[in-house]
């Protein structure tokens, strides 16, 4: 069932890093991490890295856009299709320049 299934572990934001006055964390969008298995998904493997704090990408970052890409490839969608709203505005799937992250596949 997992090769037919793509399991998603994700936020919208990650937190920081560091605990804040009132004892919580805020949202940081600079660096989060996500959990991926089936579906097509190649496992066992860590893509791309923060900083030593946790703080920033260092290795291999990966964008929203990307992984956005990756999830559409993986479903069978094109990322790079452009539909129509109703008055013939294009849209598309995802932005320009959104990358497959290929070592995922």
């Amino acid at each position: 069932m997992l090769n037919e299934t793509l399991v998603l572990v994700m936020t919208d934001f990650g937190r920081t890093p560091k605990i804040n006055s009132t004892g919580g964390r805020d949202h940081w969008p600079k660096a989060f991490s996500v959990v991926v298995a089936g579906g097509g998904i190649r496992g066992g493997q860590v893509i791309g890295s923060s900083d030593a704090l946790g703080e920033f990408p260092k290795d291999d970052p990966v964008t929203p856009q990307d992984f956005a890409a990756t999830l559409y490839t993986l479903l069978g969608i094109d990322p790079n299709h452009e539909m129509r709203t109703i008055d013939g505005r294009p849209v598309r799937v995802v932005m320009d320049g959104a990358k497959v992250i290929k070592d995922l596949i």
